[in-house]
């Protein structure tokens, strides 16, 4: 028995947005030296070997959504053009 608090990705489509995610991404990564070609291309192989696995649970990636609203300040002492 598996216990999540995350959603757990059913769909193919669902299945798939984290390796999306990564082709996107895989030449900036390239770029920069974190990864090479041939690396991003067996990752992206293993991830949709995953993906067409049934017992391979997906988890939704952790989300959060932050309000926030600039305070007023009255009387400052900032200087000028910092506010």
């Amino acid at each position: 028995m598996v216990r999540s608090q995350l959603r757990a990705c059913d769909t193919a489509e669902h299945r798939s947005l984290l390796k999306l995610s990564v082709e996107e991404a895989g030449p900036a990564f390239v770029g920069e030296g974190l990864i090479t070609s041939d690396e991003l291309e067996r990752t992206l192989a293993d991830m949709q070997t995953a993906i067409e696995d049934s017992k391979v649970i997906v988890l939704a990636p952790r989300m959060s959504l932050v309000w926030a609203r600039k305070a007023l300040i009255a009387n400052s002492n900032l200087p000028a053009g910092c506010q």
